[in-house]
């Protein structure tokens, strides 16, 4: 090894390898770091997967029960209100018969049955992922079963609006049929305060016994199908 001497006349010593640099010793650093890897939105995601959805869709979408018992009940007030209606339209309209009026409510049942049907069928294959769902549908994204706590409120929610519905049905359909008669007469002793309340009161009571049974008895077909997929966490509603 030999010693030179630079024209400065500092002395430097040939063969020596160079020391590790700044930069050297920062990126040993970086790489003996532990990475540290934060939980993602996409847990989440996992998670409904291993619960039985489709990419976060659960299967059936709720809302089947609702809208059948809606449309058996918007069936009942047609046909009662049928003969009301045949009765002041026929004298008001003295060229149509009393079959073509008849025939004109049978046809507007069947079109509210078809578009009944059809949004019901649109909504399944939303779930399955079928068909795209258009705008968010809380029917479709809401979670999987409800909680114990939600499903006894459901319980309860049924059999009192059902007593309800069921002590107001009379009183709410003999006040709509005296409201086609009033409205057809102009008539604005027809509107009794006292039995308009009744029968919001049916309307009301009715469907959030519906709503409550839809929850109950989709929610519970739910389960049944995230059991037969195997075992996994089950997404509860506040969870």
């Amino acid at each position: 090894m030999t010693v030179g001497e630079e024209p400065s006349g500092t002395a430097t010593v040939s063969g020596t390898a160079p020391g590790p640099t700044l930069e050297t010793r920062e990126s040993a650093h970086c790489l003996m770091r532990p990475r540290v890897v934060l939980p993602t939105m996409s847990t989440r995601v996992d998670a409904r997967e291993r619960t039985g959805s489709r990419d976060g869709r659960y299967v059936p979408a709720y809302g089947p029960v609702d809208a059948a018992l809606g449309y058996a009940l918007f069936y009942v007030v047609v046909d009662r209100a049928t003969p009301t209606v045949v009765d002041v339209f026929g004298g008001v309209l003295g060229d149509v018969t009393a079959s073509s009026i008849r025939l004109g409510l049978a046809a507007f049942l069947w079109f509210v049955l078809v578009v009944t049907a059809v949004d019901q069928a649109r909504r399944q294959l939303a779930a399955l992922g079928v068909v795209g769902d258009g705008e968010t549908d809380e029917s479709i994204w809401s979670p999987a079963v409800p909680s114990e706590t939600q499903a006894l409120a459901y319980v309860v929610l049924v059999v009192l609006g059902g007593l309800v519905a069921a002590w107001t049905f009379e009183g709410a359909i003999g006040t709509l049929v005296s409201l086609i008669r009033g409205v057809a007469a102009l008539d604005p002793g027809a509107f009794v305060l006292g039995e308009f309340l009744v029968m919001a009161l049916f309307f009301l009571s009715f469907e959030a016994a519906t709503y409550a049974a839809d929850r109950l008895l989709v929610g519970g077909t739910r389960a049944m199908l995230i059991e037969d997929r195997g075992p996994g966490d089950v997404d509860r509603d506040g969870t």
